[in-house]
Formats: C-alpha cells, structure tokens, sequence
C-alpha cells in the first residue's frame, strides 16, 4: 500500500485505506465473512496475475540478466553484498527456520547451475560484451529483414547468447555432431516459448510466422555443426565462465545444506542442473549414471577435472552434507547463525559463517568472485590465490578441534584460520 501512495496518479486515499482494512481484517464484526472471502479471492487472483503479467511475460522481455529473471526474483537494480547476506540469513533463521532453501524446481525459469554460471558474466562484463559483439559479426549472414523490423534484433541475440551461455554442457565439444544436435532441439523449443511468452512480436493466439522462423534458423545455425568458426570461439571463450560458474555451483551447495532452512534438492540437481525453462527442466535426469557416479564418490573429487565437471563434485558435497545435518539435527534447526569475517589479500572472496548450538558448531567458509582466477583447471591446487586470506575464529570458537566434513581432516582452531592450505577455499568444520 505505501508503494502505491508514491506512484504518479495513486487511487484516493480513502480507497486505499478501505481496502487495506478488508485485508487486514479490520472491519466491523457484522463484515468479518464477506472481508475474510475477499481475502480469499484477492489471493486467488494476485498470485496468477503476478505469474502471468512477471513471471511469464516480464521475465522474458527484460533480458539485461538472465540469471536475475527466476520465479521469486526481482530483477532491478539491487545492492548485494555480504553483509546483506548474512543480515538475511539472521533474519530468516529467527522468522522461518524451517522454510525451503529451494534453488530449482518445476517450474524455475533455468537450473540452478545455468544461473551460477550467468553470474559471473557480471564479474567480466567488458569481456561477455566483447565477446557477444564478435559472435554477432560472426552469423550476422542469418539476420533477417522482415517488414516488422530485423530478426533477431540486438536485444534478442543478447538473450539468445545468454540462455545458449547458460546451458551449454560442460562437457560438450565443438565438434560433437550428437551433442550439439540434442542441444540444438531443446535450445530451438526454449527459444519458441520466450518468444511467445514475450508477447512482443509473436504469441501463444497471434503467433508471427514469418519472425518465429527467422528466429528458429537463426538459434538453428548457433549449434550447426557445419557452423565450426562460431562454435570453436564460444566455446573457448566460455571457458572461464564455466569454471567460474562451477566454483558458485559448489559454493551455492554448500550454502543451501548448512546456512538457515531446510534444503529443498530437485531431481537430478544433486550433480549439476542446466536445464532451460520447462518442459525441458522436467526432463526426467540419468538416474543410472547420478547412481554410478555416487558410488564412485572419495574426497579426492575435487583434484580431478572431470569430477568438477560431469557433477561429482557437487554431488559428493551433497551426500556428505546431508549425512552431517541428519547426523546434527538440533545444530541445522536450531543454531544460531554467527557471520565471520574474511581478512587478507582476497576477504572480498570469501563468505563465512558460522552455526552454533550449546557446544555443537559448525564453521563454513566457502569462495566466490573468483572469474578472475579461473583461467585454469579446477583441480589444480590454488593455494597461492588465498596465501593471504585468513578467517577470524571468535574466542568462544577457536582453541578447539574440528572435523572437516570434506574430507573428514582434523584440526584445531585458533584466533586466525588461514586458507593457503585448504582447497579452493572451501571449509565445512564440525567440532568434535
């Protein structure tokens, strides 16, 4: 209500005070029926409405940041930071302790790891716009020039290289005919829908010929294995997005499973998701290879390339996170969240909490912002990167021994907790 006083021509006030009491219940007691089926109603209505007109039609027409346009999001201009962060996760473990950490389900608009991805185009913004000028150049032979204007227009190559940034495999080669042409059939219904759900050019009742096919062959021509020049540039320059989205994937894990909530893992998610919006998120996963792959599972995951990339990584992260909250019950429900502080060389890429129930404790650090330092492989050791960092342990935490929960390493805690030998930067501490 107090949003819609400030708008430009805001309904009387008086409008807006009455409904305000009907939604609020304050009403005479004679009225109470009919205020409480209006409260109904008016939430059968909004929910649907704010579906259909954001979710639905919003969400794919503004394309600045995919990542940004996902059910429950609102993507405009907001401050993030660390301390936001922590503020929020103190919040929600006084308010709601219990409500779902979900990060992808049905009905999200891509998989949660085609988002971590996404964010990090937002750590190199001068490189993805150099990059998607020099891709533009490169199939500008499959614009079209229709009597409604170009297709695609830039904002749509913008979009497309985006989602297409988003999904790719990270195992996908350039050269993998098979691959790419199964990519190629979901990536072309993706590009049908946000056409149509944008309603711009094209929609579900009015649908524009002529644009949607131009559209089509163009997204077609993207993954055409004939299309090599194109997709050997993509695909090194995706490079460092991959690793970098890999590392947030990990870090986004490893939150979900330990900050305040209860974690909410969609089918398939446990090892990597980088689904389009539905019906290609309802796919159903690989089950015998997710089984096979978690039976291969040791801590040394996290020295083999392949394991970051085919989901093993993440998966082992999950299974060990699980087994500790159900192993803790009273620590991941109750604790109180305790934010740490990073100093050092590299503090602005780290976040760190802690959880902490009577003499139970857990203490988590894990790193993000890290595009810059993935011009590498994963698995490599990458302990000159945080040889400054270090964790400051608060008196009534430090001084005792903790069990990593990674890799099941012992040790014991002082005043400073120093990263240059932990991998990656990644800590997940049980006390003993």
């Amino acid at each position: 209500m107090e949003r819609v006083k400030t708008l430009e021509n805001p309904p009387p006030p008086e409008a807006l005070t009455f409904l305000s009491r009907l939604l609020t219940g304050e009403v005479p007691t004679s009225s109470q029926e009919v205020a409480t089926q209006f409260r109904v109603r008016f939430q059968q209505l909004t929910g649907p409405l704010m579906a259909k007109s954001v979710e639905d039609t919003l969400f794919f027409r503004q394309n600045m940041g995919l990542a940004l346009n996902e059910v429950g999001a609102e993507p405009v201009a907001h401050h993030f930071s660390i301390e936001r962060f922590h503020h929020e996760m103190k919040t929600r473990q006084a308010r709601q302790p219990d409500a779902l950490s979900g990060t992808s389900t049905h009905d999200t608009k891509r998989g949660e790891d085609a988002r971590a991805r996404l964010y990090t185009l937002t750590e190199a913004p001068e490189q993805w716009s150099e990059c998607l000028a020099r891709w533009r150049q490169m199939n500008q032979t499959h614009v079209k020039f229709l009597n409604d204007g170009t297709a695609p227009k830039s904002a749509d190559t913008w979009m497309l290289y985006q989602a297409l940034t988003g999904v790719w495999p990270p195992m996908l080669q350039p050269q993998d005919e098979t691959g790419l042409n199964a990519l190629k059939t979901r990536f072309e219904a993706f590009v049908e829908k946000a056409l149509r759900e944008a309603k711009l050019r094209t929609d579900w009742v009015d649908s524009n010929e002529a644009y949607e096919t131009a559209m089509l062959d163009y997204a077609r021509h993207l993954l055409a294995p004939d299309n090599q020049p194109f997709l050997q540039d993509f695909y090194r320059s995706l490079q460092p997005f991959i690793r970098a989205g890999l590392v947030n994937s990990l870090t986004q894990s490893i939150i979900k499973l330990t900050a305040p909530g209860v974690p909410d893992i969609y089918q398939g998610s446990e090892a990597l998701n980088f689904s389009l919006v539905d019906p290609d998120n309802r796919r159903e996963p690989d089950f015998v290879t997710l089984a096979q792959q978690l039976g291969q599972l040791t801590p040394g995951v996290f020295s083999r390339e392949e394991s970051w990339l085919n989901g093993q990584v993440n998966q082992y992260v999950t299974a060990a996170l699980l087994r500790l909250r159900q192993q803790n019950h009273d620590l991941f429900r109750f604790g109180e969240y305790l934010p740490l502080r990073a100093v050092g060389k590299r503090a602005d890429k780290i976040i760190a909490y802690a959880r902490v129930n009577h003499d139970d404790v857990l203490i988590v650090v894990a790193p993000r912002l890290v595009f810059a330092e993935c011009d590498g492989l994963l698995s490599q050791s990458h302990a000159g990167f945080w040889a400054e960092t270090e964790i400051i342990i608060p008196g009534h935490l430090n001084q005792r021994r903790y069990r990593n929960a990674l890799n099941q390493e012992m040790l014991t805690l002082e005043e400073r907790l120093s990263l240059a030998s932990h991998q990656g930067g990644v800590l997940v501490l049980m006390s003993d």
